[in-house]
C-alpha cells in the first residue's frame, strides 16, 4: 500500500487542527455566534484556507458531530474488547464502567449543548443526525441488556428495547442536567454511579448465577 505523501499528511494533519479548533470556538461561543473567521484564527490560517477543506459553517460543525460520535465508539470498542462476563459482579462492575465512561467522553458540558440542544434545531438533516445518536446508543444497550438476560443476571421477563429506550433516556437526560448546572467532575461521577444504581436494581434477578 502506498504511503501517503508529505503534502497529503499535512492537508490531513491541518484538517484535524481546524477540527479541533472548531471544537473549543462551538463550544466557547455557541454554534449561531462562532464564525468561520474565528475558527480559522485559532489555527492561524485565513478563512480562504478554512473553505479548501470545509464549505461552510455547517460542514465543520457535521465533522464536530460525527469526531465526538466516532471519539466515543471507539471508547466503548475499547472496554467491549477487554469484556470479561464470568459473574454478576463482572457485569454489574462492566454497567459501571460504561456509565463513568460516557460522563468522561461526553465530560465536556458545552459541547454536549452544543450537540444535543443547538445541533438539531439547525435544520431537519441535523436533527436526524442526532436523533440517529440516541438509535446508536439504544442498539448498544439492547446488546449488552440481552448478554445480561442470556447468562441469567437480569429478570427473565425484561423487555430489552423498551429498558434500553428508558436507559439512554435517562443517559441523555443526565447530560442535559450536567449541561445546565454544571456540577463538578466528582458530582458528575456521584449522580452516574447512584443513577447506575437505581437502574441495576431494577433489572437484575433476584437470584442471579455466581458463575457463567
Amino acid at each position: 500500500m502506498n504511503q501517503p505523501s508529505y503534502a497529503e499528511r499535512r492537508k490531513q494533519a491541518l484538517r484535524e487542527e481546524i477540527i479541533a479548533a472548531a471544537i473549543d470556538v462551538f463550544t466557547e461561543s455557541g454554534y449561531h455566534d462562532a464564525g468561520v473567521a474565528d475558527i480559522a484564527g485559532r489555527v492561524g490560517i485565513g478563512s480562504s484556507t478554512f473553505y479548501r477543506h470545509f464549505d461552510s459553517k455547517r460542514a465543520i460543525l457535521e465533522e464536530v458531530v460525527n469526531t465526538i460520535i466516532r471519539r466515543a465508539a471507539d471508547a466503548f470498542d475499547e472496554l467491549d474488547s477487554k469484556l470479561v462476563l464470568n459473574t454478576v459482579q463482572d457485569y454489574t462492575q462492566y454497567i459501571y464502567q460504561q456509565g463513568e465512561l460516557l460522563q468522561e467522553a461526553f465530560g465536556n458540558l458545552r459541547l454536549m449543548r452544543l450537540i444535543l440542544i443547538e445541533a438539531p434545531n439547525i435544520d431537519l438533516e441535523f436533527n436526524n443526525r442526532i436523533a440517529s445518536i440516541f438509535e446508536i446508543a439504544i442498539a448498544r444497550s439492547v446488546k449488552y441488556i440481552e448478554q445480561g438476560l442470556r447468562a441469567g443476571y437480569l429478570r427473565a421477563d425484561l423487555d430489552a428495547i423498551g429498558t434500553s429506550r428508558a436507559a439512554v433516556g435517562m443517559i441523555f437526560g443526565l447530560t442535559l442536567l450536567n449541561a445546565n448546572l454544571n456540577p463538578d467532575h466528582n458530582e458528575r461521577m456521584r449522580t452516574v454511579r447512584a443513577s447506575v444504581r437505581m437502574l441495576l436494581n431494577g433489572v437484575l434477578a433476584e437470584s442471579p448465577p455466581t458463575t457463567t
